[in-house]
């Protein structure tokens, strides 16, 4: 009996040679600084397992059971983004989890670049596109006060080429970048502050834009967005009109017609839209702020690019601006607006039927101006970044917790009266940088994302 049983995995007796399996972390991600402790369940494991991140030996791994090891995270400096684990055992076959943890950035940090563009006079509204169809992305500024646009081509490496303005209405304010027209060719769509018609500037596909038409829609359409409304694969234009107190829909009729617009009571002093599907029903709903009235309001799709009226709830004491975004993760879409007379941003909750949770606080921005979302640090969460419309002006970051809550608000100096932000790779390193237009000193700050 003891020959036999020496010989049970010699061939003599058929025997199941042992393997590894990997089946979930806790937790599934970390910072790039590592020092984590990361559990790692799975079957098969002895005192000799070793984990590995991306093919980083774990600084420490601590075996619990033969279902259970505990490993430290190793540093990962300089990398964010999801990586393989792996266990491995001498004289076994390895197992790996592909993709399954996430390196992000602790903290994000961010660097002026060397350069601060000029602009025109009083830059309000910053937007980003590839008009020249090189990969790079390139910047679109409206100048309220000195009445035009101007592109900045991107160089690639976070550096822009001097400004290009072309003539836009007397007060250009929101931008819109898209193919408007469906040629093929990035096309530049601005809001006028004043009571002035819609400015559509056709792009030629190498960086430079034919002269702006007019289309006629509501009063002082200062917010511009753009969108397939109907579905018929053809981009729709939506305003929203602060003296017209309505939002106002251009259908688009093909190339460059469109139809009139059709105007929808939206309170007063409209100032913004966000064009996004509320309720998964019958396509692109709008969410539209009212400075004057405090309020928010939604406006759901019939389905042919036709509204009806939904709910409105408080927005705040001062609603500038606002987007939609899904900072939980569930699938349904949530309202973020920025106050101008209140020192933070506001959270309005969705549950995917159209219908919002009041708004939550968060932040302690001064007179917040705009709101955009990105994920800065990688860590598959979206963060909030603010502009601060003061006279030393800045930029607010806001760090997502992934439930629709954020962390404590992290200011980064701009130029003077920061009024708008803009979120894009500018040098091509995989991580988001910011721009932001400055009101009271006419020019760009160019942030680039420095974490390690």
């Amino acid at each position: 009996m003891r020959w036999l049983s020496a010989c049970l995995c010699c061939g003599l007796i058929a025997c199941t040679p042992k393997q590894l399996t990997l089946e979930s972390l806790t937790p599934n991600s970390g910072p790039t600084s590592g020092g984590l402790p990361v559990r790692v369940v799975g079957s098969g494991f002895s005192t000799t397992a070793a984990v590995s991140f991306d093919g980083i030996t774990a600084t420490q791994t601590s075996w619990e059971s033969a279902t259970s090891l505990l490993a430290s995270l190793p540093p990962h400096l300089g990398k964010a983004g999801l990586v393989d684990v792996r266990v491995d055992e001498e004289g076994v076959s390895p197992a790996t989890l592909p993709q399954s943890f996430r390196y992000y950035f602790g903290a994000p940090g961010f660097t002026a670049a060397p350069d601060s563009p000029a602009t025109g006079v009083d830059p309000w509204f910053v937007a980003a596109g590839d008009l020249n169809g090189d990969d790079a992305a390139d910047l679109i500024v409206a100048n309220y006060t000195s009445a035009n646009l101007n592109v900045l081509l991107g160089k690639g490496d976070g550096s822009f080429h001097p400004q290009v303005s072309y003539v836009a209405g007397r007060s250009p304010y929101g931008l819109a970048v898209a193919d408007v027209d469906g040629d093929g060719k990035t096309d530049v769509v601005t809001g006028q502050y004043g009571n002035d018609p819609l400015q559509v500037l056709y792009g030629k596909g190498d960086g430079t834009l034919e002269a702006a038409q007019a289309i006629a829609t509501g009063a002082a359409p200062r917010a511009v967005a753009v969108a397939d409304l109907n579905g018929d694969g053809k981009l729709d234009l939506v305003t929203a009109n602060f003296l017209g107190s309505s939002v106002s829909v251009l259908t688009s009729q093909g190339g460059r017609k469109f139809a009139g617009a059709v105007s929808y009571p939206a309170g007063t002093g409209v100032r913004a839209v966000a064009v996004a599907d509320f309720d998964g029903k019958s396509g692109p709903d709008l969410a539209v702020w009212s400075e004057t009235d405090r309020k928010l309001s939604i406006a759901l799709n019939r389905g042919d690019g036709t509204f009806q009226a939904g709910d409105s709830f408080p927005a705040g004491p001062q609603p500038y601006s606002g987007i939609a975004a899904d900072l939980n993760g569930d699938g349904k879409l949530d309202l973020v607006t920025a106050n101008l007379a209140n020192n933070a941003v506001w959270i309005h909750m969705g549950s995917g039927d159209g219908k919002f949770a009041p708004g939550k606080a968060y932040g302690q921005s001064i007179y917040s101006h705009q709101v955009a979302t990105g994920d800065l640090n990688l860590d598959g969460k979206l963060d909030l970044v603010i502009a601060n419309y003061v006279a030393t002006g800045s930029v607010g970051i806001l760090l997502g917790n992934g439930d629709g809550s954020f962390g404590q608000e992290q200011k980064i100096p701009a130029g003077k009266a920061t009024t708008w932000v803009q979120i894009g790779d500018w040098n091509g390193d995989g991580k988001l940088d910011i721009a932001a237009s400055n009101g009271g000193s006419n020019n760009l700050s160019i942030l680039l994302n420095s974490s390690q």
